[in-house]
């Protein structure tokens, strides 16, 4: 079996082994209806060759949503909804699946909780949920048939059941969770009964032979939740009643185990997946930190039947035309960084990518990619993400590109960014563009800074400034010190460094720059002036960051004014008292400046374009957005 070979989910058949997982967008109006965006959405990881395109879940009742943004299906007035979805997808050339679910004590309202017992669960919760009726129960059975019948009737191919990460039908299947007394709690098979009584309900009412999915953890990662043996038995009483395929995850949303960052290593839960595999003889698969290398060896060694993933597909949606094609170079890399969509989703915000600055805009003709209707000369000034990506896009719509960068080596801030620990993925982006220049026949110039007077320049059509920008340094005394250094000092390992260091900046930047250096060894403070480090950082990582800060060792220190440096360590009014750190050497993380001196010599060129950092500092999701909408401009 390969990755790229043809397979079957019941009797569904899938032009290969792949499926987009079931991901939520937040594009779909506050009454749950599909948009044209989602439609659009669907259809571009449909086009990009995978088998199986799952929708975000839709919700089976109006009330226990996840998001007002979110997806509905809950009255006959969704198939029309659900039709549209179905067409895109099938107009891309992929087999549809619409996933269905409950939120139970993740729902959105306060006054909407509700869960297997009310047991005082609340760390993702708004309020104490309230325990389910057995009346509720057979209700929302129907509701679950009901939805997957329009499903089917819409046009779906299959549907898939969400009952992992702590959402209802999971939270009725843990011990951890379910404390009830009923037929619907205590030993394995009650616990399981509302999930099984779901698929009959589903077989019952879209028809035995319409495939069902059913989601499911291969490890709930919570304290006194179900065993090994637990999951692998649930999973057979699953296959019995008529699932045709197990869709694996890791962990629920309170897991204090990381299950998707990059600490994980790739491939790092698929013993999960051979676990539950050996137990059942319906297909199985799995997301979390599964790239398609990983996912061809376990396909070839019998570990998982098909490959699932999210954010691979969000970053490229053309991975399987792609590796078809055996351009595997040409594949943009997911770099696990969560800005744009988890990040998002928590927060209620319509999900993108910051290396895919198409995701979630398909629709938008702005983001269209079509070939220049000239050719032009067009020179990019700095090899940062933002300059990169601007060069190579210029050049696939068949611009003549010319990119000058001032420093030996291309990656500007995104080289720094893939150094602390568990950031490698960063490192495969800056690999990725610095490919795409060469593949796409970009004139690179390196240790080259350029002027407004430069040849490259003033004989260019359209001139684009990406020259980023550089360590912030504020006006206090002691600022030019020897043993001053700055974050990218440090993690370019330009300067040696002491055993004792003061970081003052206590933002992503200062934090990551502190647990690389503890991991080196040394004894690190770090010093803020706000209430709270890392407040720059999305909610995904920024828990495993602040853990393994601590966990390291180092120390940090909040509302911390810094008054001035010297050659032994930092003065400091913390709390209103003068304190002193002892330092060998004080990184500086304070944040960044646009290098933009050229900005006001080039502003009279008919076309030009000023870019990411030099423009204003910011995260690179907005410089590599800013660089590729000028590219596509020319």
């Amino acid at each position: 079996m390969r990755l790229l070979d043809e397979t079957q989910i019941g009797g569904l058949t899938l032009q290969n082994r792949i499926k987009f997982a079931s991901t939520t967008t937040c594009f779909c109006t506050e009454q749950g209806r599909a948009t044209e965006r989602e439609a659009k959405w669907l259809e571009e990881r449909a086009r990009g060759g995978i088998g199986l395109v799952t929708t975000g879940f839709a919700h089976c009742t109006p009330w226990g949503r996840l998001n007002p943004r979110l997806l509905g299906g809950w009255d006959e007035s969704f198939i029309k909804d659900f039709h549209v979805l179905a067409e895109a997808i099938h107009s891309g050339g992929s087999r549809a699946c619409l996933s269905i679910g409950h939120c139970g004590r993740y729902a959105y309202r306060a006054d909407e909780l509700a869960d297997a017992s009310s047991v005082g669960v609340r760390v993702m919760t708004r309020g104490e949920p309230r325990q389910l009726s057995e009346t509720e129960i057979r209700e929302l059975v129907q509701a679950f048939g009901e939805t997957a019948g329009r499903a089917k009737e819409a046009g779906f191919d299959a549907v898939e059941v969400c009952a992992c990460a702590g959402y209802l039908l999971s939270s009725f299947l843990s011990p951890w969770t379910n404390r009830r007394t009923d037929q619907y709690g205590g030993n394995l098979r009650n616990r399981a009964r509302f999930s099984l009584e779901v698929v009959e309900g589903i077989k019952a009412r879209a028809g035995e032979n319409f495939p069902v999915i059913f989601r499911m953890c291969g490890d709930e990662q919570m304290p006194e939740g179900n065993t090994p043996e637990d999951l692998r038995e649930a999973a057979r009483m699953l296959e019995e009643v008529g699932v045709d395929a197990l869709s694996l995850t890791v962990g629920w949303h309170e897991s204090t185990v990381p299950a998707i960052t990059g600490e994980i290593p790739h491939g790092h839960w698929l013993y999960l997946a051979e676990r539950i595999k050996k137990s059942v003889k319906i297909p199985t698969m799995m997301a979390y930190r599964v790239g398609y290398a990983e996912a061809e060896k376990a396909i070839r060694e019998g570990i998982i039947d098909l490959w699932e993933a999210s954010r691979p597909f969000i970053a490229d949606p053309e991975i399987p035309k792609k590796l078809a094609e055996n351009r595997p170079e040409d594949i943009v890399p997911c770099i696990c960084c969560c800005q744009r969509c988890y990040d998002h989703v928590f927060r209620g915000l319509p999900i993108g990518c910051v290396v895919n600055p198409r995701a979630g805009r398909e629709g938008d003709r702005q983001y269209e990619l079509k070939p220049a209707k000239e050719r032009k000369k067009v020179a990019v000034l700095g090899g940062g993400p933002a300059g990169m990506q601007a060069a190579v896009l210029a050049a696939v719509r068949g611009h003549d590109v010319v990119l000058l960068e001032k420093e030996k080596e291309l990656g500007g801030n995104l080289a720094a960014a893939g150094v602390p620990p568990f950031k490698s993925d960063f490192g495969s982006l800056n690999r990725y563009f610095v490919g795409q220049l060469e593949k796409r026949g970009v004139a690179v110039k390196r240790n080259q800074e350029a002027t407004d007077l430069s040849p490259e320049v003033s004989e260019a059509d359209a001139v684009i400034l990406a020259t980023g920008a550089s360590p912030l340094l504020p006006d206090i005394p002691g600022i030019e010190g020897e043993n001053v250094l700055t974050a990218l000092d440090v993690l370019m390992k330009r300067r040696e460094v002491g055993n004792k260091v003061v970081v003052v900046g206590g933002g992503l930047v200062g934090c990551e720059t502190a647990e690389f250096l503890a991991k080196e060894g040394r004894a690190v403070t770090v010093l803020e002036v706000l209430d709270k480090v890392a407040g720059d950082m999305g909610p995904t990582l920024r828990w495993r960051l602040l853990s393994r800060l601590k966990e390291a060792g180092v120390a940090v220190e909040t509302g911390a004014q810094v008054k001035g440096l010297q050659a032994g360590g930092v003065e400091v009014i913390l709390k209103g008292e003068e304190r002193f750190f002892e330092a060998d050497h004080v990184v500086m993380a304070a944040g960044m400046k646009a290098n933009d001196r050229l900005a006001q010599g080039l502003k009279e060129k008919a076309s030009f374009f000023q870019v990411g950092d030099s423009l204003k500092p910011r995260k690179m999701g907005e410089a590599i957005e800013e660089g590729f909408l000028a590219a596509n401009r020319i």
